[in-house]
Formats: C-alpha cells, structure tokens, sequence
C-alpha cells in the first residue's frame, strides 16, 4: 500500500512551518502518561512521531483511505500494538451516520465533514462518535494528550463537552478553522473549564494549545519552562486574530 511521501518530510520536521498542532509537545518535553487522544489522525504522524511518549495512543480517522494507510504504516513501524485506531468521526454526538468529504484527486489527508463543493470533491458515509463516549472508551486512565486537528467539527466536539469531560484532559491542542464558528467563543469555554492558555500560533486556520490550569502550574514550579516564555498572551483572556 502506497503511504502519502507527505508523511516522511512531516514526521522529520521539514514541515513545521505549516505549524501543526502536534508540534507543541516537542516544548513540552515532561509531558508523558497513559493516553493520548488523536482526533482527525489522519495517516498515523503522531502516533509515529511521539508513540514513546504515551502508553497507549486513540486515534480517530473519518477518512476511510487515511484510516487503511495509517494501519498499514502503524503495522510497518510496530507500534500497532499500543495504537487503537478508529474508522470513526468525532463530532457532537455518537452513532449518527454522516458524510465525510476530501479531494480524490489529490491527498486525502485533511477530510471535512463540513459541506464542500460536491464536484471538486467525494467522499463516503461515516459514523460520528462524541469526546464524551471517547473519554468513556479510554475508562480511567489519565488523558495526558488531546490533539484536535478535524477541518472544522472542533465546534461540535467542544460544543457538547462539559466541565466532567474536559476535566480529565491535562493538554489540548487543537487548529481552529474560523470560517466554522465562533472561534472566540471556542478559546472562551475551554478556558471556562479550567485550562489556561499555552500557545497559540497565528495563521489563517491558527493552532491553540491549552493545559489545565493545576498542570500548568506544576509544570513552571517545576521549571519545566518559563512563564510568558511561549507567548505574549494572558493565560485566561481568549485571543482574536483577524482574518
């Protein structure tokens, strides 16, 4: 099976000035644990890149081919094992049916389950799961990592998220596309839910990284990194960027 050669010269950081959400943990070096969460995994990249940092890694993929290749490659690599990968949708809420659109013409690799120009454009029918009944899925464990990278259905996850969900989640990093909401009202109700501000990074769908507030600040009295260092933002005041 063909692998995307997109994924090689991204796993060795040839990309990171197309800046993905991911990247935030190689500045956080002491962020380890049980689980991470890997919604719109696409071709497996996280769980290639950052598999040592975490016991066991949830990846969820709506796009059928992106979800093939991302087994294949995690099978070539032999981290299968701690990987649970999903042909699934995360979204508002679980066991609809909806339909998942991406360029068959050109790399699947950033699916949306938004309306999009149906020449252009195919895709196939998929079923939507809720960050509630992952986080059921995952059972006690501790959720180290939360990585959001869904081409628009942030707004949905999150909508439907409440403070005795997202409590359980350490880190979130997530790219926001604002041509699908309210992304103001999006940093506002994370921030509502007990996490402070890390890092956001300016583009036109820009990427922003939350840590929960009492893992924030055992993080800098344990020197882990210096307060403002990663930005001039305040930790609890949402960030507007304009188009």
């Amino acid at each position: 099976m063909k692998i995307d050669s997109y994924e090689d010269s991204f796993l060795s950081n040839d990309s990171r000035f197309h800046l993905d959400p991911q990247f935030i943990l190689d500045e956080i070096p002491c962020l380890i644990g049980d689980v991470a969460i890997d919604l719109g995994s696409c071709m497996g990249s996280f769980a290639l890149k950052y598999h040592d940092r975490f016991n066991e890694i949830f990846c969820f993929e709506a796009c059928y081919p992106n979800f093939l290749n991302s087994i294949e490659r995690l099978k070539q690599e032999d981290i299968i094992d701690k990987c649970r990968v999903f042909n699934l949708a995360a979204s508002d809420e679980s066991g609809k049916i909806d339909r998942i659109f991406f360029d068959e013409k050109g790399s699947p690799r950033a699916p949306s389950l938004k309306s999009i120009d149906k020449e252009e454009f195919t895709g196939h029918p998929v079923m939507k799961i809720s960050l509630k009944d992952i986080l059921e899925m995952v059972g006690e464990k501790r959720v180290s990592y939360l990585k959001v990278d869904v081409e628009g259905a942030e707004y949905d996850i999150f909508g439907s998220a409440n403070y005795s969900s997202l409590s359980k989640i350490q880190c979130i990093s997530m790219e926001i596309h604002k041509e699908f909401g309210d992304d103001i009202d999006l940093q506002k109700h994370i921030i509502r839910n007990g996490f402070s501000i890390f890092k956001i990074e300016n583009k036109k769908n820009y990427n922003v990284s939350f840590i929960r507030d009492d893992v924030y600040d055992t993080l800098l009295n344990a020197g882990a990194f210096v307060e403002r260092e990663h930005h001039p933002y305040p930790r609890h005041q949402p960030i507007r960027f304009e188009t």
